[in-house]
């Protein structure tokens, strides 16, 4: 029995009426191959993965110097190269390494790994700020990133629009342009008296660079490799964003904390504070500018007009570590606008299957 046969008897009947169900059924059904599961190159890419996520997370808990955290970094890298190296022997491998020598393909995994460590970057460290620094309540903040949705929602049709007539290139470097200068923007205007209205359009300059570069990115890789390869390029570009994600927040995070304790220490000195009061005033900023954490801490006692002294002094090394994670935010997505502008092709053109 053909597997035309088995699979569908109406579509055999009708190829034994016209004699040709033995000689079409090798070919009629490409699609229903079954394809083999590959699990060494699932194992060690999930692995690398996982290994380099918690040593970010952890190193800026623990410090990038402990030796654990170098132990989970150095695996990391030699589980990418058992990856790369399976990748190349196995028949159907989970991610097809020819995909990222086309540099369109490359280019677009690069905006994505900037563009979301930006967007992270911009909601957590920006709300940080307006509710540490600015005493903005949560209606306020959320009132205040209206404005970057809003315009991000916008620019996803008129992106997919756009990127289907001139090509990915043009879209990625004026999607991750725009959102470089809003990011820009909104350390210029953020500040203790900031107001909603001061935001809103700084965050809506980013947030339409964020939709078209997000849109585009997205449909350029799934326009440069055959449709039953798809699923393969969303995954890999899904991956770059949440690697962007986890380390725009971790690693920007240890920045924010770095200008923390060193700056707010040498401050600290300046004022003439004792040590055991240090703790209390990072406590304070770790704890989102919760005073009532302050005040009822049992160090406290006896020492308000102390901890008062230093509370300026915390605000504003906490904020100059956010204006900096921000600058450089807006500096890597605009590097990933220099790296499409360089990699990204104008059109696709299909050889041999693949797009280039």
């Amino acid at each position: 029995m053909t597997l035309t046969e088995s699979s569908d008897p109406w579509i055999a009947a009708g190829d034994r009426s016209s004699g040709r169900a033995s000689s079409a059924s090798p070919t009629a059904l490409p699609a229903l191959q079954r394809r083999q599961l590959d699990v060494p190159g699932l194992a060690a890419g999930a692995a690398s993965i996982m290994a380099a996520t918690f040593a970010v997370i952890e190193g800026e808990n623990r410090g990038y110097g402990t030796w654990w955290i170098g132990l989970l970094f150095a695996a990391s890298v030699a589980l990418a190269v058992v990856f790369v190296l399976v990748e190349q022997r196995v028949p159907d491998p989970v991610l097809k390494l020819e995909f990222l020598r086309n540099p369109t393909f490359a280019a677009a995994n690069v905006v994505a790994f900037a563009t979301n460590l930006s967007v992270f970057s911009v909601f957590f460290f920006t709300a940080l700020y307006l509710q540490l620094i600015s005493n903005f309540s949560g209606f306020q903040i959320a009132l205040v990133f209206t404005s970057l949705a809003a315009a991000m929602i916008l620019a996803g049709p008129l992106a997919g629009y756009w990127t289907a007539r001139v090509g990915p290139r043009v879209p990625m470097v004026l999607g991750c342009a725009l959102a470089g200068l809003g990011l820009f923007l909104v350390d210029w205007k953020l500040t203790a008296t900031t107001s909603v209205a001061a935001l809103t359009w700084p965050l809506a300059i980013a947030g339409l660079g964020f939709g078209i570069a997000l849109v585009t990115m997205t449909a350029a890789v799934l326009t440069l490799v055959p449709s039953e390869q798809s699923g393969m390029a969303a995954s890999t570009v899904n991956t770059s964003r949440e690697l962007g994600g986890v380390f725009g927040v971790a690693v920007l995070g240890a920045v924010v904390n770095a200008q923390l304790t060193s700056g707010l220490t040498e401050k600290l000195v300046k004022l003439g504070i004792p040590v055991q009061f240090r703790q209390i005033v990072v406590q304070f900023v770790t704890t989102g500018g919760n005073i009532s954490a302050v005040e009822h801490s049992p160090a406290v006692k006896g020492h308000e007009k102390i901890v008062a002294k230093v509370l300026v002094a915390a605000e504003g090394s906490a904020g100059h570590g956010v204006h900096l994670a921000l600058e450089i935010a807006g500096g890597i997505v605009l590097a990933g606008a220099v790296v499409a502008a360089f990699a990204a092709r104008h059109k696709v053109v299909r050889v041999e299957g693949v797009e280039v």
